[in-house]
This record gives C-alpha cells, sequence and structure tokens, in this order.
C-alpha cells in the first residue's frame, strides 16, 4: 500500500538530476516538493534565451503569448503551492499562469494557477519568489505549460509543494447498494 503523503513531481528527462538536487524531504524522509529547472522544458513557443545567472541556468527575455511547456509526473493527488523565481525586465507589472492538460481532447483550457503576479523588478538580474496556493494535481502525468502575460521576463525554477493529500471520500452502504441493481 503507498503511502497518501509522499509525492514527488518528475520531469522524465531529469529523473537523476532531480533525485540529486531538487527533491526536497520532510523529516520523515517523504518526499515532499521537487524543483523544476526552467531550462528543462520539452517544448516551447517564443523567441527567448538561455542565460546564465548567479551560475545558475535560466531561460530570459520571454514575452507576452509566449509559453513553455514540461511534463510532470505526480504521485499523489492533492493541492500544491506552485513557487516560480522570476524577474522581469520590464517597468509594468504582470502576470504568468501554469495550464495542465494542454494536449487534452475536449479543447478546454485548464487553468491551474490563474494569475500570479510577476513583478516589475527591472533590470539588475533580481529575482523573486512569486507563488499560488491550491493548485489541484490529480496523479499521473501532466503536461503543463507555463503561459506570460508579461514582458522581458526571466525565469529560474517552478517548485511544486504538496500542501494537502487529496482524500478519498469512504464508500456509504447506500452507495454500494445502489450500484447493486
Amino acid at each position: 500500500m503507498k503511502n497518501a503523503f509522499s509525492v514527488c513531481l518528475i520531469l522524465p528527462s531529469l529523473y537523476f538530476l532531480l533525485l540529486s538536487v531538487g527533491c526536497h524531504k520532510q523529516a520523515d524522509n517523504m518526499v515532499s516538493a521537487v524543483k523544476i529547472e526552467a531550462e528543462s522544458y520539452v517544448d516551447s513557443f517564443g523567441d527567448f534565451a538561455l542565460s546564465e545567472f548567479d551560475g545558475n541556468k535560466v531561460i530570459t527575455a520571454l514575452d507576452k503569448s509566449e509559453w513553455l511547456a514540461y511534463d510532470v509526473n505526480v504521485e499523489v493527488p492533492g493541492r500544491y503551492r506552485c513557487e516560480i523565481n522570476l524577474s522581469s525586465e520590464s517597468n509594468t507589472s504582470g502576470s504568468c499562469w501554469i495550464e495542465d492538460y494542454y494536449d487534452n481532447q475536449d479543447g478546454r483550457t485548464y487553468n491551474i494557477t490563474a494569475g500570479i503576479p510577476v513583478p516589475a523588478t527591472r533590470k539588475g538580474g533580481k529575482y523573486s519568489i512569486t507563488s499560488k496556493e491550491g493548485c489541484p494535481l490529480n496523479t499521473g502525468l501532466h503536461k503543463m505549460k507555463l503561459h506570460f502575460e508579461s514582458d522581458s521576463v526571466n525565469v529560474d525554477w517552478i517548485i511544486f509543494t504538496l500542501i494537502k493529500p487529496h482524500r478519498i471520500t469512504p464508500v456509504s452502504y447506500t452507495h454500494l447498494r445502489a450500484h447493486e441493481t
């Protein structure tokens, strides 16, 4: 039986990197969060650059309507905190958001974060962590896109942290009887 509190989000192409540097463990040795490096995208749209800042690879010069796509495997369903380390060289603040299941067959957009603020940090490379709590994620592979509604955005990493595991509702006797007929 799986432990309902263990969680690991994994980009398959970076499995070993995440295990060695990206997973954060709780005191009971369970994985509680995984860092996804921005340069680990599997697909993209836009004219941006891969740069280096403080010894880290970062994606720079992302503009409005551009996006980066990631494959993320979720082992424990629940509500997650999404944190993004980013900066913007724009003079005005803006937002970004994460779409889940971008390849769905029903043509719907599953915006799991709503607008995440992108502060106007201007030139100078000052990064800040911005977050959104309550992102619903079910078990399995998630094809996600990080969308930008701001200009001149730079991204270092994304972290998903489990804040509340999904609790399975007990099956009632009445519910069982209804399905017997």
